[in-house]
């Protein structure tokens, strides 16, 4: 899967220094500062995230708020230069053996992900942080969550303050972001009660980011990153969840989870046949922990749809028959009809690598589609081959080489941005796929309805062989052969 970049991220893929550029002032940074709140928070969501070992396994000092100044594309072939805030901080992390590596200074996001800092004009303004009570957050604000929480936007609010550049209010990959944050500090922080509530909310499928994707795939998220730690001790954290509530869902998950990536870990990522028997004795043995971990907990489990989707990956990966595979994925389709990342999970095992094929990815998503209300059909053949898109190398086009249907994917874009007009994210990658489809009029369209707003997800939506300069380019010379 691409990794998701967020804002500033994103723009520093577009960006290029600016070598003779003035030194920036505390002018250029607005009169619009974030809260002291806010600072505190992105830093502890990154040091959450930090180490796998949890907060234990991390020191960090000196946060400060920092003003930088960077070129901006502002077209084709022209540049702009424009400020936002970030956090810098030293962090301290343990190795693998336990013991601290020194203090490092990290530049990091207001929502608490990591940057690269290329080349940027920047002054610490930590002294002019709004130093006000930022608005009190109730559990309303965070899907349940009692406040220390990541709470839901405001709408209206201002990506970088003083800019007046509008945020998407809970979009793309950084609102499915915020319900794994919410998770993982609940979870930190030893507050399982609530993290048990907010795992049932979101299996009621009624909370969606804006792009229309639901927020338990947020939590799926934080089961992934949690369940990465190489010791024993979050099966000692998982005991201690289940202590408070013996049928939690999300302890049941989690161990699965472990116990996966564990299999994994072990037999390495190379060619069956690079892996020693050592590693596949190690893989097959953990794998039946994980299957074990989830047919332990159907009986109060399969109410969530994420157990269906760890099933999947844990048959996939122990060979089960095709039959038996395609058996469960019924059953959880039955149950959670419009839950669609079901679909991928299924998809996901159709891939060439896996003994699948195009053909046979192509078949599946006629066979959904076709299932599907008349009103839905269009949205999901898009959302489905979007997918597919996703998981495939680059070198492979899903029009070219696995036959989708550039007019039909069109026609579900636009049924999805109707459906969910305050969505950048699903404009931006309907723009990628008008330009990798060579439809240079709806990409333009696109282009100038997005504007500036590109900035936002550019380099997540468009894939490095068909970045958001070659889309430009190629939609400049195309405009220049048409006006000859």
């Amino acid at each position: 899967m691409r990794k998701v970049v967020y804002f500033f991220c994103a723009a520093l893929a577009l960006l290029a220094g600016y070598s003779n550029a003035a030194p920036i002032s505390a002018a250029e940074c607005g009169d619009q500062y974030p809260f002291q709140q806010q600072i505190d928070t992105a830093a502890q969501v990154y040091v959450a995230r930090a180490s796998l070992a949890g907060p234990s396994g991390v020191q960090y000092r000196n946060v400060r708020l920092v003003c930088r100044a960077r070129s901006v594309a502002a077209g084709v072939f022209e540049q702009s230069r424009t400020t936002g805030f970030e956090i810098d901080l030293d962090v301290n992390v343990k190795n693998s053996h336990g013991d601290y590596v020194g203090f490092e200074t990290k530049s990091i996001s207001l929502a608490g992900e990591e940057l690269t800092v290329t080349s940027s004009e920047a002054i610490v303004v930590t002294g002019r942080a709004n130093l006000s009570p930022p608005p009190i957050l109730t559990a309303e604000d965070c899907d349940g969550v009692a406040p220390p929480c990541r709470p839901n936007p405001a709408r209206g609010a201002l990506v970088v303050p003083g800019t007046g550049v509008p945020k998407p209010a809970d979009d793309g990959p950084r609102g499915i972001d915020r319900a794994f944050e919410n998770a993982t500090l609940l979870f930190e922080s030893k507050r399982f009660v609530e993290l048990d509530a907010l795992i049932d909310r979101y299996a009621t499928l009624k909370d969606r980011v804006d792009d229309g994707r639901f927020k338990l795939s947020g939590i799926d998220d934080f089961l992934n990153f949690a369940g990465q730690a190489r010791n024993d001790a979050l099966l000692g954290e998982v005991e201690s969840w289940r202590s408070e509530n013996s049928n939690s869902i999300g302890a049941a998950l989690l161990e699965a989870q472990h116990w996966y990536n564990a299999a994994w870990r072990a037999r390495g990522g190379g060619l069956s046949n690079s892996v020693a028997p050592e590693g596949w004795k190690l893989f097959f043995s953990r794998l039946e922990k994980a299957k074990s971990a989830l047919t332990k907990s159907e009986s109060y489990a399969a109410s969530n749809p994420l157990w269906f989707t760890k099933s999947l990956e844990v048959q996939l990966a122990l060979n089960v028959t095709a039959a038996d595979r395609l058996s469960l994925y019924k059953r959880g389709i039955s149950a959670f009809p419009e839950f669609f990342p079901l679909h991928f999970s299924y998809l996901y095992g159709l891939q060439p690598k896996w003994g699948g094929s195009n053909e046979a990815m192509a078949a599946f998503i006629d066979g959904v589609v076709t299932s599907r209300p008349s009103d839905t059909k269009a949205q999901m053949y898009t959302r489905l081959w979007w997918y597919v898109d996703q998981i495939s190398p680059n070198e492979i086009s899903v029009f070219r080489d696995m036959g989708a249907s550039w007019p039909r994917m069109k026609a579900g874009f636009d049924s999805l941005a109707k459906n969910y007009p305050d969505s950048i994210w699903i404009r931006m990658n309907y723009a990628s796929f008008a330009c990798r489809a060579g439809d240079s009029a709806t990409y333009k369209r696109l282009r100038s309805e997005v504007g500036s707003n590109f900035v936002y997800y550019g380099g997540a939506a468009f894939p490095s062989n068909f970045s958001l300069e070659v889309c430009d380019e190629r939609a400049s010379q195309l405009s220049a052969v048409h006006s000859n």
